[in-house]
């Protein structure tokens, strides 16, 4: 998801809202994360619901 589409949506960053979860989720190889935006890897792709679930 793009970071900065996210904030102009719903007034704070993704990343920012949900800091323990993102960190718990790149640390498992789920998620990469960079300025631009939030991705699943890979392996992320096939916990993908359970990955939404938490950061929305």
């Amino acid at each position: 998801m793009n970071r900065a589409t996210f904030r102009q949506r719903f007034g704070v960053d993704v990343v920012e809202r949900r800091q323990e979860a993102v960190d718990r989720f790149v640390r498992r190889g789920l998620l990469h994360v960079d300025e631009a935006c939030v991705r699943l890897t890979e392996q992320g792709r096939f916990v993908s619901n359970a990955i939404i679930r938490e950061l929305i």
